[in-house]
C-alpha cells in the first residue's frame, strides 16, 4: 500500500517514490521545437532496463511503479502516471512512437537530461506529458500525464523522419532491395498513416541499404574466423577461402567452400554414389554465385555434401570446386 497522491489535472503532490517533487513548468516560454535527437537506435541502448537492487533475503527492492521495457513495450506504449525511464533517449523514442501510431505532432518545450516536458502542437490541445529524473536517480519518471486530445489527425506528421522510417522498414527493405521508390512510400504511407514523401522512402531505402553493406562487410571481415569455428565443431572438415591481394590494401574476398566433415562421412556410409551439381545467383548487394553438390540418401531425398560462394558460375569456378 503506498500514499500517492496527486491533484485533480493529475500533477504530483507527494507520497511514496516521489522523488523530487514536480518542477513548475506551466508557464516556460523556451519554447525549442521538435527534439531533434536521433531516436532510431533507442531499443539497442546498454541501459534498456532499471536494474532494481536485490536485498539480503533474495527480494527485489522496488517501489511498486511500472517501468518502460523498450523491447517489449515500444511497439505499443502506454504511459501512466509514475512510470520510469531508463534513459531520456528511451522516453523521446516512445512520445515519437505513440505520437505517430495516434497521429499527432509531439512539441518538446523541455528537453535534457533532467526534465522533458511534451505537449501537443495543436491549438488548444490539453495534452502534456512531464518526466523528471528522480531523487538519487538518473532514472526519468512521469510526474504530469494528461492524455486527452481534442485534435484531429493530422496527415503531413513532422514527426515521422528518415531515422524511424529506415529503423522501421529496413529488414522488408534487406528482404526487397530493389523495391521501388514509389511503392515504398506507399507502403510506408500505409504503415504509418501518414504521407510519407517519395523523398522520405528513398532516403530510408538508401539508408537501409547503407547499413546491410556495413553488416555484410563486417561479416565478411570475420569469415576466417567463421571457418575456424566449423572446423572445431565438424571434425574432419574442409574449408578453402581464396581472396585477392593487392600491395598496399586489404585482402579482398572471392570465394569460400565448405564441406561439413558429418555430411561428407554420412554420404560414404548411407548415400548413392552420384551427385548433381548446380548453382543459383546469391541476392546480396555484392552478388556473386552459389555452387552446390548435391547427393541422394536411402530414403531417395537430398542430401548437400558440399557448397561454395564464388565470383561467377564459369569453367573455372567450377574446376576449382570440383578439385576440392
Amino acid at each position: 500500500n503506498m500514499d500517492v497522491e496527486f491533484n485533480e489535472i493529475g500533477q504530483w503532490i507527494g507520497g511514496a517514490g516521489q522523488g523530487s517533487t514536480s518542477a513548475d513548468v506551466e508557464n516556460e516560454a523556451d519554447v525549442n521545437g521538435d527534439d531533434n535527437e536521433a531516436m532510431h537506435g533507442a531499443l539497442d541502448s546498454d541501459e534498456e532496463c532499471i536494474g532494481n537492487e536485490v536485498r539480503s533475503d533474495g527480494e527485489v527492492d522496488g517501489d511498486g511503479f511500472p517501468e518502460f521495457n523498450p523491447k517489449t513495450d515500444m511497439h505499443n506504449p502506454q504511459f501512466c502516471l509514475g512510470m520510469k525511464f531508463a534513459t531520456p533517449k528511451i522516453f523521446r523514442a516512445a512520445v515519437r512512437e505513440i505520437a505517430i501510431q495516434k497521429g499527432w505532432e509531439a512539441l518538446f518545450v523541455k528537453s535534457d537530461s533532467d526534465r522533458i516536458k511534451v505537449i501537443c502542437k495543436a491549438e488548444n490541445c490539453p495534452f502534456v506529458l512531464y518526466a523528471s529524473t528522480m531523487q538519487h536517480a538518473n532514472t526519468l519518471q512521469i510526474k504530469t500525464y494528461n492524455p486527452a486530445h481534442t485534435c484531429a489527425r493530422v496527415n503531413e506528421n513532422r514527426m515521422i523522419r528518415v531515422p524511424y522510417l529506415t529503423e522501421k522498414y529496413a529488414e522488408q527493405i534487406k528482404l526487397n532491395p530493389d523495391w521501388s521508390t514509389e511503392s515504398l512510400a506507399q507502403a510506408m504511407s500505409a504503415g504509418v498513416k501518414a504521407r510519407v514523401s517519395n523523398l522520405q522512402a528513398y532516403r530510408a531505402k538508401k539508408a537501409a541499404l547503407a547499413r546491410l553493406e556495413a553488416d555484410i562487410k563486417e561479416q565478411y571481415a570475420r569469415i576466417r574466423d567463421y571457418g575456424d569455428e566449423l572446423r572445431r565443431a565438424y571434425p574432419n572438415t574442409t574449408i578453402d577461402i581464396k581472396c585477392d591481394f593487392n600491395e598496399g590494401q586489404l585482402p579482398v574476398f572471392k570465394r569460400m567452400y565448405i564441406c561439413l566433415g558429418a555430411l561428407k562421412m554420412g554420404f560414404r556410409a548411407g548415400c548413392r554414389s552420384i551427385l548433381g551439381l548446380d548453382g543459383c545467383h546469391l541476392k546480396s548487394c555484392y552478388g556473386g554465385q552459389l555452387l552446390t553438390a548435391v547427393g541422394l540418401d536411402a530414403n531417395n531425398t537430398t542430401w548437400v555434401l558440399a557448397y561454395a560462394m564464388v565470383e561467377l558460375d564459369n569453367t573455372d569456378s567450377w574446376t576449382w570446386f570440383l578439385d576440392l
